[in-house]
């Protein structure tokens, strides 16, 4: 009768929401994975950009130390001539 009727929709409906539950769950789940996915990649990209300036800014700094000590040497030289 209404009851059994009652109680097969009252089945049903939780059946239903627990599978419903169970999608958004994994929907959740595999949003956060690749959220995390693209982090790490966006990070990884961050870290070879940032080791490449670092190399380029060292390689700057030891020729214009380079630079500085020709400079230095140089004039260490006309000096010397100077003096003589």
């Amino acid at each position: 009768g209404l009851e059994a009727s009652l109680e097969e929709l009252r089945v049903a409906v939780e059946a239903e929401a627990s599978r419903a539950r169970n999608e958004v769950s994994l929907a959740v789940e595999d949003l956060s994975q690749r959220l995390q996915d693209r982090a790490d990649s966006w990070q990884n990209a961050l870290e070879t950009r940032l080791q490449d300036s670092m190399r380029e800014y060292q390689t700057t700094c030891v020729r214009l130390a380079d630079d500085a000590l020709s400079v230095a040497e140089a004039s260490q030289k006309k000096v010397e001539e100077v003096s003589r």
